[in-house]
């Protein structure tokens, strides 16, 4: 083994010694190009670079569809002082990418359909529910006799007689707006037993099945103030039917007569004694609401709006 590297070691010498001239070129070529290299540095003026920031890059197991774009749109890979945000066209692509993939699991279609064919059924409810509430009138609904209701709108103003409020009790209330916290009882939206749970959640979608009559009792209960005269004044007297349909405009100047004291005591008489709960399960009895399979359709729509909320479910 030393024998072979001396006999190595003696051929090396022997070239370099017969080749004078690659022996100067294998040991001065090499310190000539850093001799060049260090003149051109000296030359060129120093300059501070700062931090560079890339858009953050797309990769394969994101999707080919993002893959390629990103790929393709981003070649000149700009470097950047800060930190930039994506542009709004690949927001857009990752958009149409991610709506893409999600529409085609086949839960989401099935789910689309289920929704696509609810629609009529729900317009229908709500034009049913529309008719129903627009026939109900005041004497209908109270959580008190008629006549004990007619005995205290009496004490309160003498004005208020029988031959008027007879008509009055005939007219049909503007529940959206008489709906509040001098409500005897809180409108809990009416569902078939063992499925509260769900609907619960869903309160405000579900109002919408009982027509435009009714839907925005619970929104507006903090806005309608029937304790306020202002306000009364405002909704009774120079809009008159907007309280209630239906009524005489002999009840209405009445009521535009009364002193503050007297229009607040009456409108909040009027609040307290409406029984909602009786309002929705009159709408409820007399459309498809306690129909079988419209509330298994109903139920079925509410479970797939509340996973929509958690795509993973899917």
């Amino acid at each position: 083994m030393l024998d072979q590297l001396k006999l190595l070691l003696w051929k090396n010498y022997t070239l370099r010694r017969r080749r004078k001239l690659r022996l100067f070129v294998e040991i001065f070529w090499p310190l000539f190009i850093f001799i060049i290299t260090a003149w051109v540095r000296t030359r060129v003026p120093r300059s501070h670079q700062t931090q560079c920031h890339y858009y953050e890059r797309v990769l394969p197991s994101g999707g080919t569809f993002s893959f390629l774009a990103d790929f393709i749109c981003e070649t000149n890979n700009t470097c950047y002082s800060s930190p930039k945000e994506r542009p709004k066209t690949y927001q857009i692509r990752k958009f149409s990418q991610e709506t893409i993939e999600f529409l085609n699991r086949k839960k989401i279609l099935e789910s689309i359909g289920e929704l696509v064919d609810y629609v009529p059924l729900f317009n229908q409810q709500r034009q049913d529910a529309e008719n129903v509430s627009q026939n109900i009138s005041l004497s209908q609904i109270l959580a008190i006799s008629v006549s004990e209701f007619q005995n205290k709108l009496t004490n309160v103003s003498q004005m208020l007689n029988s031959s008027i409020l007879d008509n009055f009790l005939d007219s049909t209330p503007n529940f959206n707006l008489l709906f509040s916290f001098y409500s005897a009882n809180y409108s809990e939206p009416i569902v078939p037993k063992g499925s509260y749970g769900l609907f619960k959640k869903a309160q405000n979608l579900l109002n919408l099945l009982y027509g435009s009559n009714l839907e925005r009792m619970d929104i507006n209960r903090a806005e309608n103030k029937v304790g306020y005269s202002v306000w009364i004044r405002d909704k009774m007297c120079e809009q008159n039917q907007y309280l209630f349909l239906n009524i005489s405009s002999e009840f209405s100047k009445v009521m535009c007569s009364l002193e503050d004291r007297e229009i607040e005591e009456v409108s909040i008489l009027i609040s307290s004694s409406i029984n909602f709960t009786r309002v929705k399960e009159k709408i409820y009895s007399s459309t498809n609401f306690n129909d079988s399979i419209f509330y298994f359709k109903t139920f079925k729509v509410l479970t797939i709006l509340s996973n929509i909320q958690n795509i993973e479910n899917f």
